[in-house]
C-alpha cells in the first residue's frame, strides 16, 4: 500500500453535489518535493466538512460530552487560527475523533485535509490502522488543510465509513481540524 502526505492550502466547499472554488490552490512547500495537482473536479464533495461535529471524542482516554465535540480542537492564544477553536483540547494530551460517514457505490479517491498542531499519530478507516504508517510529524502553529492523506480505494465501502483520528500534542499550542473529500460516480 502507497501512502502519499501532501502539503496545501487549497480551500474548497461543497454545494448540493457541486464543487464550487473558494479559493484556487497557491501551493506551499514544507520541504523541497513540490505540491501535486489535487484533482479536483466537478465530481469531487466535501464528505466531513471542517468544523464539523463527532460522533465521539476522548482526550486521553476520557469520553467528553456532546456539547465537546464540534471542531476544530486546540488550546493557546498565540497561533492564528486558534480563534476558530470551538472546543477544547488541553495542552502536552492526546485526543482521539471518531467520525461516521456514509458513501455511496463507487466512490474514489478519499483524501483526509489535515491541520495539526502537533502530531497526528494514527488515521483508521473502516479497521485499517495503516492509513498513515508512522503518522505526521509537525511543528509551530497549524495551518489550513496543511497536510492531504490519500487513502486507498480498497478502504472505502458502500455505506458507513468510520475515520477514527488520533493525534498528541507536545506543548505550546494544540489544534486539530479536517475535511474529508471524495469523487462520486456522477
Amino acid at each position: 500500500m502507497k501512502i502519499h502526505v501532501y502539503v496545501s492550502d487549497l480551500t474548497r466547499i461543497a454545494v448540493m453535489g457541486i464543487c464550487l472554488s473558494l479559493l484556487y490552490p497557491t501551493n506551499v512547500r514544507a520541504d523541497s518535493s513540490p505540491t501535486p495537482n489535487l484533482m479536483i473536479t466537478d465530481q469531487t464533495v466535501i464528505v466531513v466538512p471542517n468544523h464539523a461535529k463527532y460522533n465521539s471524542v476522548e482526550i486521553n482516554g476520557v469520553p467528553q460530552p456532546p456539547s465537546l465535540r464540534k471542531a476544530p480542537f486546540g488550546s493557546g492564544v498565540g497561533c492564528p487560527l486558534y480563534r476558530t477553536v470551538k472546543s477544547p483540547w488541553l495542552l502536552n494530551t492526546s485526543i482521539s475523533l471518531k467520525k461516521v460517514f456514509v458513501l455511496p457505490a463507487g466512490a474514489t479517491n478519499l483524501r483526509i485535509s489535515l491541520s495539526v498542531d502537533n502530531d497526528v499519530t494514527g488515521i483508521t478507516l473502516n479497521g485499517n490502522p495503516n492509513v498513515v504508517p508512522g503518522g505526521i510529524t509537525h511543528e509551530y502553529c497549524a495551518n489550513v488543510d496543511e497536510f492531504l492523506v490519500y487513502v486507498p480505494d480498497v478502504d472505502l465501502v458502500a455505506g458507513n465509513n468510520i475515520l477514527v483520528i488520533e493525534a498528541n500534542d507536545r506543548g505550546g499550542e494544540s489544534f486539530l481540524d479536517m475535511r474529508v473529500l471524495v469523487d462520486l460516480p456522477w
